[in-house]
C-alpha cells in the first residue's frame, strides 16, 4: 500500500512534542545518510542495519556528527 506507519507516527509525536521544525528525518541507509546531517546533531536516531558489522560501521561514522553532550541511539542492537 505504501504507507509507512512508523513514519506516520514518529511525525505526528515530532509535532505533538513542538521539535518538528527543528528535526530532519532522512531515509536511507545509515552510512549513506550520515553526508546529510548538517553541522552538528544533538540526537541521531538510527533504525539501520541490526548485524553486528552494520552497528559497527554506525558508531564509527556517526559519532564525528553529534555536539558535545550529544545522543546516539540505534535501534534493536545487542
Amino acid at each position: 500500500m505504501g504507507i509507512c506507519y512508523h513514519k506516520l507516527v514518529a511525525q505526528r509525536h515530532l509535532k505533538r512534542n513542538g521539535v518538528s521544525r527543528k528535526t530532519q528525518l532522512i531515509e536511507k541507509f545509515s552510512f549513506d545518510a550520515a553526508d546529510d546531517i548538517p553541522g552538528l546533531a544533538d540526537f541521531i536516531f538510527i533504525d539501520g542495519d541490526h548485524s553486528y558489522e552494520g552497528i559497527r560501521k554506525d558508531w564509527q561514522i556517526f559519532p564525528d556528527k553529534l555536539r558535545r553532550g550529544g545522543i546516539m541511539a540505534l535501534h534493536d542492537t545487542s
